[in-house]
């Protein structure tokens, strides 16, 4: 008897996982800026705009958040446009709605000047992160790197363990860890990479299509919400330097309030917050480096 109501338990409990109730969408994020219009726009409406309720949910990589939505674990995503392009080319019924924003990532080096990183180990958080296909296309065209530049994957749990290695040159990833690094002193910026991220889309919105068609008003309503987180974060940045946004993080990301404003500080002129529609091309240029170097 007991096995049986510890089996019903788990079945009730994946079913409740698994199923969104009318007017709930649940969205996977990680803690880095790109994800800071999708903070503000919950916690302005708390949690809930139109009748429509966001369900925010904390992963730690885009290889567990890749396997949650794949699974219909989740609805709504913010992530990679590699990722994007692999679940489509997968056969997921995913559609690509937006981008939110450009640029963002910088790389931070152990070696002061680009000319000291010949043949380098360099980081990134996922190996189907858009850094990983900027870096590999920059020194494609550029050679700065030399033909032995190797890039590897680190956590970004354990990121300044697996950074400070040995081995590890640099990294290229979103904020607010690059400002993490400069701030204990662990590197510093080669601005001339970062610049290849300046106006470029690295993350977009995807949704299930099965979701998308049985609750458009809800996706709508998501949209128009994180419009105006998209609005109050540039207001935010304009007026108090990113203060009110830095306060709001501290729930979902957990970091320090000045090293949100530090880091919004130090990605003014690469990260901008706007949405955006991607065109094919857009998305083609990335599909393009995909299709060359993997």
């Amino acid at each position: 008897m007991k096995s049986i109501k510890t089996f019903l338990f788990i079945l009730i409990f994946c079913f409740f996982c698994r199923v969104s109730f009318a007017g709930d969408v649940k969205f996977a994020y990680i803690s880095i800026l790109d994800y800071l219009p999708v903070i503000s726009a919950c916690e302005n409406n708390n949690n809930n705009f139109n009748g429509t309720k966001i369900i925010l949910e904390k992963f730690w990589s885009w290889t567990s958040m890749e396997a949650a939505f794949s699974e219909g674990i989740f609805d709504i995503c913010l992530i990679p446009v590699p990722l994007a392009l692999k679940l489509k080319a997968n056969s997921n019924d995913i559609r690509i709605l937006s981008a939110f924003s450009t640029g963002g990532s910088r790389l931070i080096s152990k070696k002061t000047t680009i000319s000291k990183l010949k043949d380098p180990f360099l980081a990134v958080f996922s190996i189907e992160a858009s850094e990983n296909l900027f870096l590999y296309d920059f020194n494609n065209k550029q050679s700065f790197f030399g033909d032995k530049m190797r890039i590897l994957e680190i956590s970004i749990q354990d990121f300044l363990n697996d950074y400070t290695d040995e081995y590890v040159d640099g990294v290229f990833c979103p904020e607010p860890y690059a400002s993490i690094l400069e701030d204990k002193k662990l590197g510093a910026e080669l601005k001339e990479v970062s610049a290849i991220m300046k106006n470029k889309i690295s993350m977009v919105l995807v949704v299930n299509n099965k979701f998308l068609n049985s609750n458009k008003s809800d996706v709508i309503n998501c949209i128009e919400a994180f419009k105006q987180g998209i609005n109050f974060v540039n207001e935010d940045i304009k007026k108090t330097g990113g203060k009110e946004i830095a306060k709001m993080q501290k729930k979902y990301f957990d970091f320090d309030e000045a090293i949100i404003i530090k880091a919004l500080e130090h990605s003014k002129d690469n990260l901008e917050f706007k949405y955006i529609i991607p065109d094919k091309e857009q998305m083609m240029y990335l599909y393009d480096i995909s299709a060359v170097f993997n």
